[in-house]
């Protein structure tokens, strides 16, 4: 019997694996950025060429004639054998002078060599196509995860096993739909506030600033249960919607990072010592540890502790939000409705969409509470990847499978970010796509006051590709970048 139970468990585990597949059968590599000396696309499949299957030419055949009757023989074992030999020449001749383009590697730089490129080259020598592609694997051996119950790393390339990244991982995704979801409340407050001004249009110079609040209020374009100049959502909101999505709609371990050196600052803040395992503090140090895990200096994740420290650099403000949704029109139209100019203000500032600090404190508090707690029914559906040693990334890759194997399968491919040819910043596109367009779902039927998902997903994908570029560009801008699609 238990044979029996094991092979069938075995046979499960095959289904399973078998399930999680997509047949392809090309790697193709297109260099994007940084490409001084490679080739502009690189191309590697597991079916041989269709050239390879073709009889051999005529002039093949006479080759080969000429080889089988010539008289040279190979060389006896007493010699050196010609690899060898080779080598002794290769070793013996001098290298090659450089024929331009990015250096590989930082070097002393005078006034014949001095170019922008050996100012600002990496100090680790680039991933070539050949050993990306390497690196990735032949393409019938490639990885594949679920969409749906796959996990998000963060960008990082320490990882050395196989999965999908995206930039915070999946607590990096979950607060881009929370910010979203704000500055939707905030443009429909700013919407109420553009009719109460069209409905009364001298208001603004008949009333006093206190009056003038009181009018909006009863006009109803600031709901009473908004007591904020601007909405925003609660610690419980905020608590509320990540146990819903985590609980009822999401069947992937929720994922979030942090590294060794993060972990160490941390843990001399508090007096813990050198040994502290952030995914089971001891009891008395958690108190202390939960009112600065949100802190900049004791971020480990690169993207979470950026947004942190340049809130700002992560703002769009509505008039260009509105065009970049609407066109040029909308811009304009954005621009005039607002009722308000700098020699007149409203009693509320002009709103803004950017990322609020507190808001990624209220999500990190969320998480830690739960992940800390043993006895919480969603525990074992977190995940804290504590990442060492250091940053050796070679290049920016961006990985991306077929669409047959997305919409028919639901399977993305899974790369590892550190192998033995070296580390990258991948970032899983295809992924991170499958994973906004389950959080508009969620975010559409779950929050009230409801949102329209059309203009959540635009928004999502506005804000998320911005807050990327930037994080890319502090984080890989040097660096060369790939794009890497499995078809």
């Amino acid at each position: 019997m238990p044979s029996e139970f094991r092979r069938l468990a075995l046979l499960g585990l095959a289904a399973t694996a078998a399930a999680e597949r997509c047949n392809v059968d090309a790697v193709v590599v297109h260099c994007e950025a940084r490409c001084a000396g490679v080739n502009a696309t690189s191309f590697s499949a597991s079916n041989p060429a269709g050239t390879m299957l073709q009889p051999p030419a005529a002039g093949r055949n006479l080759f080969l004639a000429q080889l089988e009757s010539s008289d040279e023989r190979p060389t006896p074992l007493g010699g050196a054998p010609m690899i060898f030999t080779q080598l002794q020449e290769g070793a013996a001749a001098k290298p090659p002078a450089s024929q331009g383009g990015s250096p590989s590697a930082i070097s002393a730089v005078d006034a014949a060599t001095f170019t922008e490129g050996t100012v600002y080259a990496p100090v680790h020598e680039p991933l070539s196509p050949d050993q990306l592609i390497g690196a990735i694997g032949p393409a019938d051996k490639i990885e594949w995860q679920s969409a749906a119950s796959g996990t998000l790393r963060c960008v990082d390339g320490r990882y050395a096993t196989a999965g999908s990244y995206a930039h915070g991982g999946d607590f990096g995704e979950f607060l881009l739909a929370l910010t979203a979801y704000e500055h939707m409340l905030q443009k429909q407050l700013n919407q109420a506030r553009a009719q109460f001004w069209a409905r009364n249009s001298s208001a603004r110079n008949s009333f006093g600033r206190a009056q003038l609040g009181r009018a909006i209020r009863r006009a109803g374009a600031a709901p009473t249960q908004h007591a904020a100049p601007l909405p925003s959502l609660s610690q419980a909101e905020t608590g509320e919607l990540f146990s819903a999505y985590l609980g009822k709609f999401s069947s992937s371990t929720f994922s979030y990072c942090t590294d060794d050196d993060a972990v160490r600052r941390l843990a001399d803040a508090v007096g813990a010592g050198r040994k502290l395992d952030m995914r089971r503090p001891p009891l008395e140090y958690q108190a202390s540890l939960m009112v600065r895990s949100a802190s900049p200096e004791y971020v480990g994740s690169e993207h979470i502790k950026w947004m942190l420290e340049q809130p700002k650099m992560y703002t769009v403000r509505e008039a260009a939000r509105e065009g970049s949704l609407g066109g040029g029109a909308g811009r304009r139209r954005a621009r005039s409705s607002l009722p308000f100019t700098r020699r007149s203000p409203l009693p509320f500032p002009p709103p803004r969409y950017q990322v609020r600090r507190e808001l990624i404190a209220q999500l990190t508090r969320e998480f830690f509470a739960i992940l800390w707690n043993d006895y919480h029914p969603l525990h074992a559906r977190l995940s804290l990847d504590v990442l060492g040693g250091p940053h050796v990334e070679r290049a920016l890759v961006r990985v991306r499978g077929g669409m047959w194997c997305a919409a028919e399968q639901g399977v993305v491919p899974a790369v590892a970010a550190k192998t033995r040819a070296g580390a990258a910043f991948v970032v899983s596109t295809q992924a991170i796509e499958l994973r906004r367009a389950e959080l508009v779902t969620f975010f559409s039927q779950r929050v009230s006051p409801a949102v329209e998902p059309n203009e959540l997903k635009q928004r999502i994908s506005a804000l998320g590709d911005g807050q990327g570029h930037l994080t890319e560009k502090a984080m890989a801008g040097m660096l060369r970048s790939y794009a890497v699609l499995v078809q």
